[in-house]
């Protein structure tokens, strides 16, 4: 639709200014001199000529780095997806993005471990260092640090979300590597964890799981200690809630190749279990809300 528009504005705009042209002269337009100026780009719009324009410069003094190809023949599917994000939920917590190519040359990657996560050292200029990045770069699998995070050169904004969603306090809904899960879930993990927390055991005291409710991110979210486990013949407490609907501690993978039990608060996928649901819990935008208060 937009080529063709493209093509309908550009015609319209050729045809003015032959009858322009064939006004102030007796000459037919055919005969008359072409002005090799670029005449036309200062009748069409900005966004027709460069589909990522509004998103060149920006207004914000320390916007999301938005690094792609330097190669021009995929910036539509750049600008689909980066106005896809701007009704994306979580495109309130990144307010400011501005697109950047990286001459290829000059980015410096090294491929680590065994699922070939890349590192790109990136071509900053020092006011940059301090901000956080987004690099579209081959069709290596995406990868998140606090400040650099890598995905496919044809990544979908769902996958995109998944990723922001780690600096935005979300972890993992399903089964980490074993190297994460093992700092993860033994309390090595540096960072929030707003949607999963981790128990040593799945059985607690009345006591132990009243503590737990008090300590739970989603607290708040939760009207008694006693939605969050099944009362055992012993008096102790099975954690687990029964009714899906409901707030509470809802059982995952994130754990399973390490020690302890994972928990998050709603019992169905979101998008940090499987990112293509795009299915962002509103308690889940409540607690990036809060945290960033």
């Amino acid at each position: 639709m937009t080529s063709c528009l493209q093509r309908l504005i550009i015609a319209t705009l050729c045809w003015v200014w032959c009858i322009s042209a064939t006004a102030a002269t007796t000459l037919p337009p055919w005969q008359l001199p072409f002005d090799r100026t670029d005449w036309y780009q200062q009748w069409l719009p900005g966004q027709l000529l460069d589909p990522l324009a509004p998103y060149v410069e920006s207004s914000c003094s320390n916007p999301i780095q938005i690094w792609i190809p330097p190669h021009e023949a995929h910036d539509n599917f750049y600008a689909a997806l980066l106005d896809d994000w701007q009704s994306h939920p979580l495109s309130e917590f990144t307010p400011c993005l501005q697109v950047k190519r990286y001459p290829t040359a000059d980015l410096d990657c090294a491929i680590e471990g065994v699922r070939q996560r890349q590192r790109c050292t990136l071509p900053l200029l020092p006011s940059e260092a301090g901000s956080q990045h987004i690099v579209f770069r081959g069709s290596f699998i995406a990868s998140v640090d606090p400040r650099v995070l890598m995905l496919p050169e044809r990544a979908d904004v769902m996958l995109m979300a998944h990723e922001i969603g780690h600096w935005l306090g979300l972890v993992d809904e399903y089964a980490m590597s074993p190297s994460i899960a093992r700092n993860f879930c033994t309390g090595r993990y540096r960072g929030d964890s707003l949607n999963v927390v981790v128990t040593e055991r799945e059985v607690l005291s009345a006591l132990e799981l009243q503590t737990l409710w008090a300590e739970l991110p989603w607290r708040d979210a939760v009207s008694s200690w006693e939605q969050l486990g099944v009362v055992q013949s012993d008096g102790r407490w099975r954690l687990g809630t029964r009714n899906s609907q409901q707030v509470g501690l809802h059982s995952i993978n994130t754990c399973a190749h390490a020690e302890g039990y994972a928990w998050r608060p709603v019992g169905y996928f979101t998008a940090m279990q499987y990112h293509d649901t795009n299915r962002w819990p509103e308690l889940y935008l409540e607690l990036i809300r809060r945290a960033q208060q």
